[in-house]
């Protein structure tokens, strides 16, 4: 159950999945909770737990960062419940397309799109803030984009400044993947541990040591480290049996 299906490319056709909350600003990016997510989860029910732990650890929620893959009515309409500020990024679906055939190059316009769910059998409506920007350059690739985001804080200005914070949690993993710990075992106690292992091991060095040296020469030197300790360890024993 643990094990979500995958394209099979490099020989690969399984993968396990974990949903991290991480705390992410202009100076500073770190994660803070990690679950593991099976297959045919209710997302927006993963979810709801989170923000409480988060508000018992920081007391304020700014802004909730959320990529293509949560856009969902369910977890919009919870956010709206908690009336916490969010931002998640709107998959190009044929309406989104169409909507953006329309508009001129460089325009950006919000729209407030309405919807409805059923809920234990009963209809219930919702409205969300629909901000598309249209052909909006982006200095790190240097490329032009159409991006669509479901808010409730239509503020244009400052939309593509705030979400690009998010965008560091896609360096945090990719960092995280150079220390990946090699198993076959397909316990999720066993992949939740190393998983969670290398995120510690992250962020002390963002935290603490990236200044200094890189990933890899941190990894190569505190293993050496390590080894030297388990060497005087093992020393020790030899020389008091």
């Amino acid at each position: 159950m643990w094990i979500h299906g995958w394209t099979g490319d490099h020989g690969v056709s399984g993968k396990f999945s974990y949903l991290t909350a991480s705390l992410v600003s202009k100076d500073l990016r770190l994660p803070l909770l990690s679950i593991p997510s099976p297959m045919g989860n209710d997302m927006p029910s993963e979810i709801s737990g989170m923000p409480d732990l988060l508000l018992l650890l920081f007391g304020h929620i700014d802004l909730l960062l959320f990529d293509r893959g949560f856009y969902s009515r369910d977890l919009i309409m919870m956010l709206n419940e908690w009336k916490m500020n969010y931002l998640i990024f709107v998959p190009k679906n044929p309406q989104v397309k169409d909507e953006f055939a329309h508009m001129y190059q460089t325009e950006r316009k919000v729209m407030l799109h309405g919807f409805s769910i059923y809920r234990n059998d009963r209809k219930v409506s919702d409205s969300v803030y629909l901000a598309f920007l249209k052909q909006i350059f982006d200095h790190r690739t240097e490329e032009y984009y159409d991006w669509c985001f479901a808010t409730n804080i239509p503020d244009l200005d400052h939309i593509i400044a705030r979400y690009k914070f998010r965008w560091r949690i896609e360096t945090m993993f990719r960092v995280q993947d150079e220390c990946r710990i090699k198993t076959k075992s397909k316990d999720i106690r066993v992949r939740y541990f190393l998983f969670a292992y290398e995120q510690l091991i992250e962020s002390i060095w963002y935290l603490f040591y990236h200044e200094e040296v890189s990933f890899k020469k941190f990894l190569t030197e505190m293993s050496s480290v390590c080894s030297t300790l388990v060497e005087k360890e093992e020393r020790r024993r030899t020389t008091h049996s």
